[in-house]
């Protein structure tokens, strides 16, 4: 009943469609993914020793094998899937995405969160230790998430989603609230104290212009 993902390690994993099917799946197929996605893919995920870190950022709580068919075959749990959220304890800031990139050979997410220069001006404070904050997912409508934070410190919040700037808003209790894209390809959102709700909600532009019509 948890929020999660899984991996098909039964070889073809990024171009085969049963898994996607019955499951939130980190690879399948789809002819436009995302260029910062695909670059995950190429450089992280496609090694010959895949990073287990950012399979943890992704969620992936489950490694699945199928046969040719789509039968599962074997599940192994990862213990190390950081969930649908949590908060960080350091942001280092990089110069570029090639930095950023490299950056994610050797990290653990848990506690750290990589993010461009570009983006620093979506980071107005650094996280500060608070042992009583917590983040959770309260509600996932694919175009609504909803997510229930308290902490009486600063906090950096990372998303395990993908960060899209042409649709994706986020909100505390209404209000609007900047997102830096984080750790080449999740979403991070800087958190004032205090107990409230956030939202994320697909909200592109282009299309809701033209609906009004």
């Amino acid at each position: 009943k948890s929020d999660y993902r899984v991996f098909n390690m039964g070889g073809a994993s990024f171009s085969e469609n049963f898994t996607s099917y019955l499951y939130k799946s980190v690879g399948g197929y789809h002819p436009a993914k995302l260029r910062i996605y695909q670059d995950l893919i190429e450089r992280q995920l496609s090694k010959q020793q895949p990073n287990m870190a950012v399979f943890n950022m992704l969620n992936t709580k489950y490694f699945i094998q199928k046969d040719r068919n789509g039968a599962t075959q074997q599940v192994q749990l990862n213990d190390g899937a950081l969930g649908s959220c949590w908060l960080v304890k350091n942001i280092v800031f990089v110069k570029n995405a090639d930095a950023e990139m490299a950056a994610l050979d050797n990290f653990n997410p848990k506690d750290t969160a990589f993010v461009q220069d570009t983006f620093k001006s979506a980071v107005p404070f650094l996280p500060e230790y608070d042992s009583t904050a917590s983040i959770k997912l309260i509600k996932n409508d694919n175009d609504i998430v909803t997510y229930e934070f308290s902490a009486a410190k600063n906090q950096f919040a990372v998303f395990s989603e993908i960060f899209y700037k042409a649709g994706w808003k986020a909100y505390a209790n209404g209000k609007a609230l900047p997102i830096a894209k984080t750790n080449y390809v999740l979403r991070g959102v800087a958190l004032a104290p205090g107990k409230y709700t956030i939202e994320f909600k697909f909200e592109p532009e282009a299309y809701l212009a033209g609906k009004k019509y």
